[in-house]
């Protein structure tokens, strides 16, 4: 069966190509001259008056160059300094960046440097003010026994400590 198949499509592919090969007479694109008996092309190319100047001598070795092609050449080399110079313009413009860039990274150092001594000069002053602060409040509180032991003495009656002093009025 499976032999069958195969064998139909062979000859399927086979029937597909047949159309698809010509003689090898029509794919010349070549005639042969029935006067002079020589073989000329079929196909004709158009002539210009301006292609004439195309072609030039290139200096002494006699080397043909067309000017389209150096024109062409001219063009590129152009483009290619413009190129260059672009780069060029681009890479200085990088240099001053990064230089600025280094500039920028060396001041933030330097600033946080000055950020970590303010810091610490502010703790060091918080630390102060809390140590004032717990003096204060020491300094508040024994002032406020001792006024309130002498306004206990006044309202005692006793001004001088119970020592037998005593004033009469």
């Amino acid at each position: 069966m499976n032999s069958q198949i195969l064998a139909s499509a062979a000859v399927i592919g086979v029937i597909l190509m047949i159309p698809a090969v010509r003689p090898i007479q029509s794919q010349t694109i070549t005639s042969r001259d029935t006067l002079t008996g020589r073989v000329t092309s079929t196909r004709r190319i158009a002539v210009r008056k301006d292609q004439g100047a195309l072609y030039r001598r290139q200096g002494v070795g006699g080397g043909m160059m067309m000017s389209s092609d150096r024109l062409r050449l001219d063009s590129l080399a152009a483009e290619a300094l413009a190129d260059r110079q672009r780069l060029d313009s681009a890479l200085a413009a990088a240099s001053s960046a990064s230089a600025r860039a280094d500039e920028a990274a060396r001041s933030l150092v330097a600033i946080e440097d000055s950020l970590r001594v303010v810091r610490g000069e502010l703790s060091t002053v918080n630390a102060r003010a809390v140590a004032l602060g717990i003096a204060l409040n020491d300094s508040v509180a024994r002032l406020g026994s001792d006024v309130r032991g002498i306004n206990n003495r006044w309202n005692n009656g006793s001004l001088f400590g119970h020592s037998g002093f005593y004033i009469g009025v």
